[in-house]
């Protein structure tokens, strides 16, 4: 068994290797069609070199090398960030050569070349079809000079300061269509445009704005955002709107709208304004609508579809019915909490003033029993002052009479009285010579006579 399997095994070796030198043979002999096959299969991968870049999403290029009816190209799509207007040079290709365009979101990028990318989208071959304009986070509304300078950056001096300079004169001098100022007003022209997104872009609208905002009733979205709008701005956004507008989604928030403007949107949707009967969404937080809040959450009951975003709440009918729920009980508690705390105010001054008394009772008390016990040491002491000299009278008289004055005529006591004595015997005498000696005088002067 093993003699038989070797002699099977030689003969193999040497037909692989001659198969192998035949098929060496005609390998070579294949080479040039081989060449040709390969020829043939660069002129078929030439496409998928192009295709090849489109998996990369973070690449501005990818998107205009190939067309399509989105252009995105927020920041997070470029790898060298925000380009500022630069980015209108990249995206200009498709611009020209897009036919079929449909929406176009610009934003992140800090752009303020406005007058280019109004041109740019008017003059291109899909300007009939763009329905979409998303343009937030940008500086249009700075069109008119230079952007504002970056955190922490030095100011722009020499070759550069003169040459962006000129690049600002170079803007303002293009000429917009129709003999238009305001380039955002332009963008307001596109026949097609359905949604726009002004967001963030330090702009304030000008009365170009509100004119070509009337003459556009087809306008489903218009978010001004983050712009400097005002309540003069809300109050002229809601007159200038078409009376047969299909406007759904507005966005004011973070407007500077004052409590005058949350007045007169409460006012327009309570009158049931024909420009808001489509309105679905309204974005109003981040304003100072104050007390006037209340009126536009009562406008609400009249507007079952509509909905009001607002700082931490959402108004529209069941959510102002909720809302009404939680202030009056809100209120309800208040009142109560208010009326408890007056009582316990009352009773805390009942009780101080009860306790202030009782002191001033108690004080008052030990005064007077401290002014009583004075009162009565005095007494006490001019008693024995009175008891002491009754009794020195009444021993005086006993040592007059009886034999005990006798005994003490030696003592303190008696040397006391005998002064006592002669004092009165010496006044006596001294009367007595006064008298002899008036009466000597009397009797010489007569003599004399």
């Amino acid at each position: 068994m093993p003699a038989a399997k070797k002699k099977k095994g030689k003969p193999k070796k040497p037909k692989k290797e001659k198969k192998g030198g035949k098929g060496g043979k005609k390998k070579k002999k294949g080479g040039k069609g081989g060449k040709k096959k390969k020829k043939g299969k660069k002129s078929k991968a030439e496409p998928e070199i192009i295709v090849v870049p489109l998996l990369d999403r973070w690449a501005i290029r990818t998107q205009i090398l190939r067309p399509r009816s989105l252009l995105d190209v927020g920041h997070n799509r470029c790898r060298r960030g925000r380009l500022q207007n630069a980015i209108l040079s990249e995206i200009e290709p498709a611009f020209e050569n897009w036919r079929n365009l449909r929406e176009v979101r610009i934003w992140g990028h800090g752009m303020h070349d406005a007058k280019k990318l109004a041109i740019a989208l008017i003059n291109s071959p899909s300007c009939n079809k763009i329905d979409t304009l998303i343009l937030r986070s940008n500086m249009l509304g700075e069109w008119k000079g230079l952007p504002p300078m970056p955190y922490n950056s030095t100011a722009i001096e020499g070759q550069e300061a003169s040459a962006i300079e000129e690049e600002l004169l170079q803007e303002q001098e293009v000429e917009l269509p129709n003999g238009a100022t305001d380039p955002l007003s332009v963008l307001l022209s596109l026949p097609r445009l359905t949604s726009l997104d002004l967001s963030a872009n330090s702009y304030t609208p000008s009365d170009e704005f509100y004119l070509a905002l009337n003459q556009k009733p087809k306008l489903k979205k218009l978010h001004l955002n983050g712009n400097s709008l005002g309540s003069n701005g809300c109050t002229l956004l809601l007159e200038m709107l078409p009376k047969d507008s299909q406007l759904e989604e507005l966005g004011i928030k973070t407007c500077d709208v004052g409590p005058s403007g949350c007045s007169k949107l409460a006012f327009a949707l309570r009158s049931f304004l024909p420009a808001l009967n489509q309105l679905r969404v309204i974005h109003a937080r981040g304003n100072f609508f104050g007390p006037m809040l209340e009126q536009l959450g009562e406008a609400m009951i009249t507007r079952p579809l509509l909905s009001i975003i607002l700082d931490r709440s959402t108004f529209n009918l069941e959510n102002y019915k909720d809302y009404k729920q939680l202030q009056y009980d809100r209120n309800k508690m208040i009142e109560v909490g208010s009326r408890r705390l007056q009582s316990f105010m009352r009773l805390t001054t009942y009780r101080l003033k009860k306790n202030r008394l009782k002191k001033e009772a108690a004080d008052m008390a030990g005064k007077e029993a401290a002014e009583e016990a004075e009162r009565i040491r005095l007494k006490a002491e001019k008693d024995a002052e009175k008891a002491a000299k009754k009794e020195a009278k009444k021993q005086g008289k006993k040592g007059k009479k009886g034999k005990k004055g006798k005994k003490e005529k030696d003592g303190a006591g008696a040397a006391s009285k005998k002064k006592g004595k002669k004092s009165k015997k010496d006044k006596k005498e001294k009367g007595k010579d006064k008298k002899e000696k008036k009466k000597k005088d009397k009797k010489s002067k007569k003599k004399k006579k």
